[in-house]
């Protein structure tokens, strides 16, 4: 045989083999690629599920800011405040309104169970009989669980 020959035979040889010395990486990036994929896939699912568990506990906690609105305005009333029962009340619309929409209170209380219009003239006027409106709808929000 010639000898360009063999040196031709010894390069593809070495060629190969340092070649062949690639297909173990190769398989170990493969299953560590799938297993960084199934753990992304993992952490993502329970990303979503906490993200769901903190959105249900930030609704919890305003819809109970709300009732300790109303609670408050009662408050104000037994201690003869009306302009500040008003604007307690006032306050408690405005969450009840953002809130209103919610898997929590939606179609649990209408705004006929509010009695807005009701209460707040009442409130104007002085009316003592404005705290059994306003003990009606806490006992209406405490219904809801």
């Amino acid at each position: 045989m010639n000898k360009a020959v063999q040196i031709i035979l010894l390069l593809v040889a070495f060629a190969a083999a340092f070649f062949i010395g690639f297909i173990p990486a190769h398989l170990k990036y493969k299953s560590c690629d799938q297993a960084i994929q199934k753990l992304d896939s993992s952490c993502s699912d329970q990303i979503q599920s906490k993200d769901q568990e903190i959105a249900l506990y930030k609704d919890k906690l305003q819809f109970q800011d709300i009732k300790n609105t109303l609670i408050n305005c009662l408050i104000e009333l037994e201690k003869n405040n009306y302009g500040n029962a008003t604007d307690i009340f006032k306050n408690f619309i405005e969450k009840y309104e953002s809130f209103k929409t919610n898997k929590i209170i939606q179609g649990k209380i209408s705004d006929s169970d509010i009695m807005r219009d009701d209460v707040i003239t009442a409130l104007a006027k002085n009316d003592p009989k404005v705290k059994e409106k306003i003990i009606a709808i806490i006992e209406k929000f405490h219904s809801i669980q």
